[in-house]
């Protein structure tokens, strides 16, 4: 299982780079170095390695989302991207077990790695999610130009996303005695409230084409 705890971080990462490699075919191996070596080329950073501004392009999602995403794949925080680092984080998020799923989302939502989930990270994070689906989409879309029906049925629907996060937040700490969340009480919510783990369906097609 790949673990994201603290501890020692370097050796912790070697283990999970092998598991990593293990899981994915070697066409798949061959695939994400393909894609790692076109992001260093177009990347500040001197040596093999992705920074931020590159990375986040090829994940466009919005605000703190990319911030988090990137952070989560950076396991040794400094700074960049290596290629152990990058296959990491493609194998977890594509060919991961559910547990390490909520594990990566638990830290995802921990903005600021204090080790929970306060009620204010699960809104913001929550709230980035249907923008992160439309910038998606309007990739896949690119060239088309809204309508103004569209503009309505945008508004509409982000009216009716910012009430469902509100529902969805309450709901989670409503018979709790403090705004935070635990690991293991993150995990319990989720296995009642699955709309938690819409973010780790954002993947999904858009990065790892078969």
């Amino acid at each position: 299982m790949i673990d994201f705890t603290m501890g020692n971080r370097t050796s912790q990462l070697q283990q999970d780079y092998k598991v990593a490699k293990q899981r994915l075919q070697t066409g798949k191996v061959a695939l994400v170095r393909n894609i790692f070596n076109d992001l260093s080329d177009h990347s500040q950073t001197k040596g093999n390695t992705i920074d931020k501004a590159t990375f986040l392009k090829y994940f466009p999602l919005p605000g703190m989302m990319g911030e988090r995403l990137f952070a989560v794949f950076d396991r040794d925080s400094s700074g960049n991207i290596d290629f152990v680092e990058f296959l990491t984080g493609m194998a977890l998020i594509y060919h991961g077990t559910m547990g390490e799923k909520k594990r990566f989302l638990f830290e995802m939502y921990d903005l600021d790695g204090d080790g929970v989930v306060t009620k204010k990270e699960l809104h913001t994070m929550l709230s980035h999610v249907p923008s992160a689906f439309k910038i998606l989409e309007a990739s896949l879309q690119e060239g088309q130009i809204p309508s103004e029906a569209d503009e309505i049925l945008n508004y509409q629907d982000d009216a009716e996303a910012t009430q469902r996060i509100d529902d969805i937040v309450e709901s989670v700490f409503r018979d709790r005695t403090s705004d935070i969340l635990t690991y293991d009480e993150f995990c319990k919510v989720i296995s009642t409230t699955p709309a938690i783990l819409e973010i780790i369906n954002i993947f999904y097609d858009e990065a790892l084409p078969e």
